[in-house]
């Protein structure tokens, strides 16, 4: 018997795309920080294969986008695509998880839920900052590529659907090293459980339960590559710490023991106490629960299929979950919520499918099409909802009240870099550029501080020096930043007047004094 084909998601892809499109115009770009402008500074100025003064991190998103050279578009196309990613990854895990017709309906009616409710660090993290997402979703993308294996297809066509397959996980592993940690246990577990899209038909001898992950093709050939991924992305990881000491390595560090539980335990309280983080909670909750109970009046045998497909998330959720907790540099970044990303996506596309799937199963197949697009206007009005109207016009006001406190006095000093730590720098260098870009000027400004080693082949062009404008303020931290990255100390050759800086988003803004200073690369 031919196994169930995947749920058709073209139409789905659609529905995020418009969303994306409508989003990438509102207020969303208040979310933006330095950690998501460094993107859209590498893919404009200084292109690398991870993140600036990492080994991890990869910048796909920026390479693709690296086309287009106006500040502000390429900005907005990186956004889009990072807001298109976040709503596709929890339908495509739906993918992986169940051919069921209903699933993407019921993921695409949870996303509504989290664009009103779900928390600003969220909607950050999931739409517009962390390669987690992106990571996730081309692995999803791969391990879907060898679910769906059509009677008589060719060699050839199997050969191609294997090699998109490396690809996609080599991409996926490039975006987000650890992906193995949520993706290689989800296809054992979902080969163990003989569930998803795809499975081999079910086999009665439970002796040899131990042997389904390597009797299953899709585990099989998925963590085959997956290894072979991994061995790739971790060679190129190597040749960035021997080509630029400088690199913050990945730690491999474990926590003490006595700490693992206590870790978990802050894991699970920074997320549960976000503002916006409870409503989000009651509502998911809520109309799930109403779901369930129905289903298990009427729809006891489908229900029962939906905990068998989405088991082997909730265990891949859990495998990832407990080695995070063992983890030093959980401590060290304050069990900031972006790391659990696949977690968190595991728990809301589980309630969706328990709890929507059996109650829109009864819709007739006629009514498909417009539940759909009812399911896009509901997370269209969401999103609007919570970010307003689109307005292109207002985006250019939000980035030139956000970013743009410092260009005044660089367009009139016509300093060559602008300087910070590191949540001024970035925004105030990418705004600055974005103002030359408008003038027709094709001069750059480039960044000193935090992560500015890439710019050092900008400061090679000024061998008698140049002028940096920076806050007084920061000036400690960006001369120890920068004498570490070869400049010399600072001579200060001038002050300006105080301006109000928004910052980082979760930071109140402050006032900060201007000075004009004069620095070269050393000796």
């Amino acid at each position: 018997m031919e196994p169930a084909p995947p749920f058709r998601i073209w139409p789905y892809l659609l529905v995020n795309f418009v969303v994306a499109v409508w989003l990438d115009f509102t207020t969303f770009h208040r979310l933006a920080t330095s950690d998501s402008i460094v993107f859209v500074l590498a893919s404009l100025y200084e292109m690398r294969l991870f993140f600036w003064e990492q080994d991890r991190i990869g910048m796909l998103v920026p390479l693709i986008a690296a086309w287009c050279r106006s500040p502000l578009h390429n900005l907005l196309i990186q956004t889009g695509s990072m807001i298109f990613i976040g709503l596709t990854m929890p339908v495509m895990l739906a993918r992986v998880l169940t051919p069921h017709r209903m699933a993407p309906l019921a993921v695409t009616a949870m996303n509504a839920a989290f664009l009103f409710f779900a928390p600003d660090t969220l909607h950050e993290n999931w739409m517009l900052v962390c390669n987690y997402p992106s990571g996730l979703l081309l692995g999803f993308t791969a391990i879907s590529l060898l679910d769906s294996r059509p009677s008589g297809a060719s060699w050839n066509r199997r050969a191609l659907r294997l090699i998109g397959c490396a690809f996609m996980m080599l991409l996926a592993h490039w975006q987000y090293f650890g992906a193995i940690l949520y993706l290689g246990p989800l296809v054992v577990f979902r080969a163990w459980m003989q569930s998803g899209p795809g499975a081999p038909a079910p086999v009665r001898d439970w002796k040899r339960i131990a042997l389904r992950p390597y009797t299953d093709h899709r585990a099989r050939f998925a963590v085959l590559l997956m290894l072979l991924a991994l061995g790739g992305v971790g060679v190129a990881m190597l040749l960035i710490r021997w080509a630029n000491p400088i690199t913050v390595r990945t730690s491999p560090a474990a926590s003490p023991p006595e700490l693992w539980l206590s870790i978990w335990s802050y894991m699970i309280g920074n997320v549960a106490e976000l503002p916006g983080m409870g409503a989000f909670t009651t509502c998911a909750f809520g109309v799930c629960s109403v779901g369930f109970a129905c289903a298990l009046y009427a729809e006891r045998r489908l229900l029962a299929t939906m905990a068998v497909a989405v088991f082997p998330a909730l265990l891949a959720a859990s495998v990832e979950f407990g080695f995070l907790g063992t983890r030093e540099w959980m401590i060290r970044n304050d069990f900031h919520p972006r790391y659990l990303v696949a977690v968190f996506t595991s728990l809301t596309t589980t309630l969706a499918l328990l709890g929507l799937v059996p109650l829109l199963s009864r819709l007739p197949r006629r009514y498909e099409t417009p539940a759909i697009i009812l399911a896009g206007a509901l997370l269209l009005a969401a999103a609007t909802g919570r970010y307003g109207w689109p307005s292109p016009e207002g985006v250019r006001r939000l980035l030139d009240d956000k970013c743009g406190e410092m260009t005044p006095v660089l367009l009139e000093t016509q300093c060559e870099a602008v300087g910070g730590e590191y949540w001024v720098v970035w925004m105030s260098m990418f705004h600055i550029n974005m103002a030359l870009y408008d003038r027709g000027e094709d001069r750059v400004v480039f960044g000193v501080g935090y992560r500015s080693q890439p710019m050092r082949g900008r400061w090679l062009m000024f061998p008698d020096g140049f002028r940096v404008a920076l806050p007084e303020d920061d000036f400690g931290e960006v001369q120890s930043k920068a004498q570490y990255r070869g400049l010399v100390p600072f001579e200060k050759i001038e002050e300006r007047d105080a301006v109000l800086f928004p910052a980082h988003p979760l930071a109140e803004a402050r006032t900060i004094r201007i000075g004009i200073y004069r620095t070269k690369v050393g000796p």
